[in-house]
Formats: C-alpha cells, sequence, structure tokens
C-alpha cells in the first residue's frame, strides 16, 4: 500500500484475479484498508468455491428460502435483471454448463484429469428465481445453480468504488481483474484514465500499444473467450458458457469491451456481447446507454459509433 500526494492504492489477490484500488483524498490511506477488507468480504460472501459462502447456501438449498446479506440479494437480484436485459444471453444460472465443462473447482485447480471427471445434474431457471426484498431471502428453484461469475466483479467495484466516495473519499478507482468502475476526481486530473488489456489493440498501428478510455464517471470491462480456458477429454474449453447450447460460446466474437455508467452493467453486456453476431451486440449495447468494442475470430474490431471519443460522455452522461 502506498500513499502520494493526496491519493492512496493498493494492489492485492482476491476474487481470483488482482486487484487495484485507488482513492483520492479524504483519509485516503484508512479508506483504502477498508476497501481492501470490502472486496475480501464480499469474496467470502459470494464464492461458489467456499463451502461456507452465502452463494454456497443458495445452491445447497435449492428450492428453499435462504437469509442472505443485503449485497447478496442485490447480487441476485441485478443478476436476474441482467438475465431479463439481455435476452437470456448472460444467465447466472449457467452452473450446471460450467461444471460439467470441467469448471467445477477454482481455475487454477482444474487439470484434464478433474474436467473429465465433473458432472452435475443442475438446469437452467433463471426466470423461477424467488426474490423476497422485504425478509431478504433468496429462493433457487429445485435442481438450479447460481454462478456469480459473470457480474461479481463489476459488481464488487462498484460497491467498493461507492462506499469509499460515501465515506469522504473525493475520487476512487476499483480495478479487478480488468472490471473496473471510476467515479468522482482521478489524482491530478478530473478524468481517469482506464488502459485496456493489450490483446485488445488489434486494430491499432503498433500492436504493443496500450488503447485507454477516458471516463469521469462510470466503468469499463472486458470479456474475452481465451482468457480461461482448460482442455476435457481432448477438447478446449472456457468460462464463457452459451445458454442456448449448454457449452463454451463458439461465436463469431472473441472479445468484448464495454464502457457503462456501472460495473456490473459493464461486466453482463460483455458476456452478452461474446454471444450475440457482432451488430446484434453492438446494436444491443447502445440500446442499453453503453459504448461497445468487439474483436471477431476473424481479428475484425467493430465497435458502437463514436467509440472511443464518446466514451467519456457516455459513461458521465448515463450516471448523472
Amino acid at each position: 500500500m502506498a500513499a502520494t500526494s493526496g491519493y492512496a492504492a493498493a494492489r492485492f489477490e482476491v476474487m481470483g484475479t488482482t486487484a487495484e484500488v485507488v482513492v483520492v483524498g479524504g483519509a485516503s490511506d484508512a479508506l483504502v484498508a477498508d476497501a481492501v477488507a470490502l472486496l475480501h468480504e464480499l469474496e467470502a460472501r459470494w464464492s461458489r468455491f467456499r463451502s461456507t459462502s452465502e452463494i454456497a447456501a443458495l445452491n445447497l438449498h435449492a428450492g428453499d428460502w435462504v437469509l442472505v446479506s443485503a449485497p447478496t440479494f442485490a447480487l441476485v437480484r441485478l443478476a436476474t435483471v441482467g438475465w431479463r436485459s439481455t435476452g437470456g444471453r448472460f444467465d447466472p444460472t449457467v452452473l450446471g454448463d460450467l461444471i460439467r465443462a470441467g469448471y467445477d473447482r477454482t481455475f487454477v485447480d482444474i487439470t484434464p484429469a478433474s474436467a473429465a471427471h465433473a458432472r452435475s445434474d443442475l438446469r437452467l431457471g433463471c426466470a423461477a428465481i424467488d426474490l423476497d426484498d422485504v425478509w431478504c431471502r433468496v429462493r433457487l428453484p429445485l435442481g438450479v445453480g447460481f454462478d456469480p461469475g459473470g457480474i461479481a466483479k463489476g459488481l464488487a467495484a462498484d460497491m467498493v468504488a461507492e462506499s469509499v466516495r460515501d465515506a469522504g473519499a473525493d475520487g476512487a478507482c476499483v480495478n479487478i481483474g480488468g472490471d473496473v468502475r471510476v467515479t468522482g476526481a482521478a489524482p491530478g486530473s478530473h478524468a481517469w484514465t482506464v488502459e485496456l488489456d493489450s490483446d485488445a489493440a488489434s486494430d491499432t498501428e503498433d500492436a504493443n500499444a496500450r488503447p485507454s478510455v477516458l471516463l469521469l464517471e462510470g466503468a469499463v470491462a472486458t470479456s474475452g473467450t481465451t482468457a480461461r480456458s482448460w482442455t476435457r477429454v481432448g477438447a478446449e474449453q472456457h468460462h464463457v458458457v452459451d445458454p442456448a447450447t449448454g457449452r463454451p460460446a463458439r461465436g463469431a466474437v472473441c472479445r468484448a469491451t464495454v464502457v457503462a455508467p456501472l460495473g456490473w452493467q459493464a461486466e453482463v453486456l460483455t458476456k452478452a456481447l461474446l454471444l450475440a453476431a457482432p451488430c446484434d451486440g453492438l446494436e444491443m449495447a447502445s440500446a442499453h446507454g453503453a459504448a461497445a468494442r468487439i474483436v471477431t475470430v476473424d481479428n475484425e474490431t467493430l465497435a458502437t459509433p463514436g467509440w472511443p471519443a464518446d466514451t467519456r460522455a457516455v459513461a458521465s452522461q448515463q450516471s448523472g
């Protein structure tokens, strides 16, 4: 953890990836420590690989009402919102399909042998998830499992960024494995410069250049079909499941980057864009008030009108 000229930062491991938190103004050192603690708390509540998590409890007791914390209730509720708003392309109940593909343990522990023996009878069922906001409880349909992987990092970034702003920070940036939420002032500037992953730069003249977007307020997320892959019975698998087929996506889009008002929205839309036809996906992003950039399997780069010049306006106007 380091503090310099009115801001503090920390880089650490959480949610199976590397996270970075920057807090500007206020009691920045203490607020960074609070942000780190909150991210670890959310991981403990949301990891499907921890038997003590609330997500594990929901999956274990599918068919019954389960009392959950406010953050977990928000996670499940917004996941159902994402499912509806993407026409089912994003579906948090693909857990059975993920397990059948071999993703039945933390990613670093997957082996060809473990993947070959992975089994699950879980099925899709997002439409039948029950939510009781009076008692803060959730009921999954019997035989349905919930996977938070397609929304949790973006939502966690939102919660942490908003928490430190509410606690007095002038600005904050929360980056969880490439899912980024910014709010308020950046160090020495009004806008935050968010670098995109280098392999998303296929259309730039300099392949080593890291493209970036400027954000006054908003979020950026990137998803791809090559970032987390493994082998099962000689076939390559990855973590983006197409709910329509129950198998890892094999569509025309291999990488999607979205700028949206909120982190959870950006993350959900990236998953949906990986499953949609290129033009349909870009139209969907625009309809949600987001900017998007996709790379196809033929290494063609397409984007919503104005990318990247209008991304700052998209995020700031939609969130204001």
